[in-house]
């Protein structure tokens, strides 16, 4: 716990460390038959919880009865998109019950046994933990917009409309201008299709301003509070005690800030995940993270830590697969080449996730 009181100390006051502290739940993790550095020779299996059905359904029981030929695939992981209850606004990304699994694949029951019948054949499980927002129909949420004072502290709002100055677009996509303590600050828009009134901000009927940085329905966290630390260190602790590892999603918008123009993949960031990490390290215990970050090679290097602060074991690796599909498409394989100069080997642990595509887009 000392490594990561100090770390807190970077992001919380020290009252508020001290209550966070106390506050996380003394948690033995399960013990693993996996080599510590199983993750190293990942070969990983993605799906969607619904993709397997028979007459009875779709869901985890009939992807449970799937795992042998899984398995004879080579592969020694299946990552299974978001299980979790939620309205599917986003295929699942929009949680509203980080453990609870949606009754319609089967429940917690129809999770566990999946689970168990993994674990028997020597699969590796990775779950999503989204960490940047949650769905509009979380119960932290609905308790905000009926107007309880703690939980509009979880989320990023503000009592008045922000000074939305006008669009920006240029070659990288569209952008909306701020004006934030007098500056202007551009702030890039992911789903331009989503804008309401104004990008970014829902107003609801507590008549507050909410910050999203993907669908209006996924509401942006407010890490500068420490009770979603504690939120947060509670589900990580559920899940990791069953072996379970973890993809980021979404990983470098955690730890923004308003006032600096919501600027991501910044020092907070990286402070945040070595937290959380700290929480895994048990002696017997195997899980890992693995950051979704599409970033060049320089910029997703911190995502691995240091010897004294680890964070994530594996990083996608994006620029590969930018560089194969444009050596395809072009015919010229000095895209891969070049690209493969400039992967560089970061630390000891780390470890690069090859596709060709992801659940999301070919980027």
């Amino acid at each position: 716990m000392r490594n990561l009181e100090s770390l807190l100390l970077k992001l919380y006051t020290p009252h508020e460390v001290g209550t966070l502290i106390e506050s996380i739940p003394e948690t033995t993790l399960q013990s693993s038959s996996f080599e510590p550095d199983w993750y190293k020779h990942l070969q990983l299996y993605v799906t969607y919880p619904f993709s397997f059905c028979d007459a009875q359904g779709c869901g985890l029981a009939q992807l449970e009865e799937k795992i042998p030929e899984i398995k004879n695939l080579g592969v020694n992981a299946i990552h299974v998109l978001p299980p979790f209850k939620s309205p599917l606004v986003d295929n699942g990304f929009d949680i509203s019950d980080f453990l609870t699994i949606r009754d319609e694949i089967g429940g917690n029951d129809a999770f566990t046994s999946f689970l168990n019948t993994a674990k028997e054949n020597n699969l590796h499980v990775f779950l999503d933990l989204v960490l940047n927002h949650v769905s509009d129909q979380h119960e932290w949420f609905q308790k905000a917009i009926t107007g309880d004072p703690k939980y509009r502290e979880y989320f990023v709002y503000s009592q008045d409309k922000p000074a939305f100055v006008s669009l920006i677009e240029n070659e990288d996509g569209k952008y909306a201008r701020y004006l934030i303590n007098g500056a202007e600050k551009d702030i890039y828009i992911v789903f331009p299709d989503q804008v309401g009134e104004i990008p970014h901000w829902t107003q609801q009927k507590d008549g507050y301003w909410y910050y999203h940085t993907f669908y209006p329905q996924q509401i942006d966290l407010n890490w500068e509070n420490p009770n979603v630390f504690m939120e947060f260190s509670k589900i990580i602790l559920h899940w990791s005690r069953l072996g379970i590892s973890f993809r980021l999603d979404a990983i470098p918008y955690i730890g923004k800030r308003w006032e600096e123009g919501m600027t991501d993949s910044n020092e907070r960031t990286h402070v945040i995940i070595q937290a959380l990490r700290t929480l895994i390290e048990q002696p017997g215990n195997t899980s890992t993270f693995l950051v979704e970050t599409n970033r060049d090679y320089d910029e997703l290097k911190p995502y691995f830590g240091n010897q004294q602060t680890r964070e994530a074991d594996l990083a996608y690796n994006f620029q590969l697969t930018e560089a194969i599909w444009t050596a395809l498409i072009l015919d010229d394989s000095n895209f891969i080449w070049e690209t493969l100069d400039q992967m560089k080997h970061y630390t000891d642990w780390a470890q690069w996730v090859t596709f060709l595509r992801n659940h999301d887009e070919l980027t």
